[in-house]
């Protein structure tokens, strides 16, 4: 192959890769690409010291079970974090949430997720701005429920 040849490809090589790593990124950042391996991290910057949680349940009628919870229980806190940082994310929808559920670490920062019925049956969801994470059902009402708090169920 002739040396003005290889220069060329070689060039358009790096244009090439350059271009399609933008691309890529940038796809990535407008939430156009679902990161499948991200998974929150909720306290591994910062401890959680406290959490409020708040259930909704828009069904009628209106003795359904909806609560207000707060707690600063370490082994409570503990199970519910540990819960939600087991979550997978999964591409963002425009669900109604059912809740909230607000983390409080120990600078002062406040983190608002809201919970979102899953798609499926076996899963919940959630939401952190543009970030959504799928969660096993039963493991997170387990965890809810170690608070006083119910998650409402749609199904």
């Amino acid at each position: 192959m002739q040396p003005k040849r290889k220069r060329r490809l070689k060039i358009f090589g790096i244009v090439a890769g350059s271009l399609l790593a933008l691309i890529l990124y940038v796809a990535y950042s407008l939430g156009l690409i679902v990161a499948l391996w991200d998974s929150p991290a909720y306290g591994n910057q910062s401890p959680i010291v406290s959490i409020e949680i708040e259930t909704i349940n828009w069904r009628l009628p209106k003795e359904t079970r909806s609560t207000f919870v707060t707690t600063s229980d370490a082994a409570v806190i503990d199970k519910i974090v540990n819960t939600m940082n087991s979550g997978g994310r999964v591409s963002n929808c425009r669900c109604l949430w059912s809740g909230f559920v607000r983390l409080t670490t120990k600078s002062g920062k406040l983190i608002e997720v809201q919970l979102v019925p899953g798609h499926e049956d076996g899963n919940y969801d959630i939401r952190e701005g543009r970030r959504r994470y799928r969660i096993d059902r039963h493991a997170l009402a387990s965890a809810l429920e170690g608070a006083g708090a119910t998650l409402p169920d749609f199904k």
